[in-house]
């Protein structure tokens, strides 16, 4: 897959490149017949696909969220797509990662993933051989309600954090508004002194 920076306040602008990294957010690889390494928002680029299950990924970003072990090809995700695609029955239009973990083995990797595929909450379970695009995928329905109420706990959670990280920065905006209030009264007090 290549990009062509398109945003032309960019360093590059109009330079293609070979992208080897890729996630939501940037493009990033080494521009054509040069060693620079160069990054740009996924935004700000023009994707030239050299196979077509690279326009799925760039089709369906949200994807991307996904962590990609090192161990992975970016293929991984087409796989994923592919198998989500097939499980619903049709094109994915929507996707959401809700939890993704990964374990590395000997010769093997797995992938336990979470996501809410067109409103369609979804387990997956991927297994790959390292450094290989051979993957078995595995997708089971969560249940509606049972995600709901989970997202609901977690959702408290978060709430209850927050609330504690806002205390606490409350905390601190004050001690530091304190601190300065006091410093700059101390420096009048001298001027006055000074100036007696």
């Amino acid at each position: 897959m290549k990009a062509r920076i398109t945003a032309k306040r960019h360093e590059f602008y109009n330079t293609t490149f070979n992208v080897s990294f890729l996630n939501y957010d940037i493009a990033a690889g080494i521009i054509e017949n040069t060693k620079r390494i160069v990054t740009a928002d996924f935004e700000s680029v023009e994707f030239m696909f050299d196979a077509p299950w690279e326009e799925s990924i760039v089709k369906n970003r949200e994807i991307l969220n996904i962590k990609k072990p090192r161990e992975a090809s970016y293929y991984m995700y087409f796989v994923i797509i592919k198998s989500i695609e097939a499980h619903l029955g049709e094109e994915v239009k929507t996707l959401m990662i809700i939890d993704d973990r990964d374990t590395v083995l000997k010769k093997m990797l797995t992938k336990n993933i979470v996501l809410v595929a067109n409103g369609r909450p979804v387990e997956i379970n991927l297994t790959g051989q390292r450094y290989s695009n051979v993957f078995s995928v595995r997708i089971n329905d969560i249940n509606r309600e049972d995600f709901i109420t989970g997202c609901q706990v977690e959702i408290e959670e978060i709430k209850d954090e927050l609330k504690k990280y806002t205390k606490r920065y409350n905390e601190l905006v004050y001690t530091m508004q304190s601190i300065y209030n006091n410093a700059h009264r101390n420096s009048s007090n001298i001027h006055r002194i000074n100036g007696a």
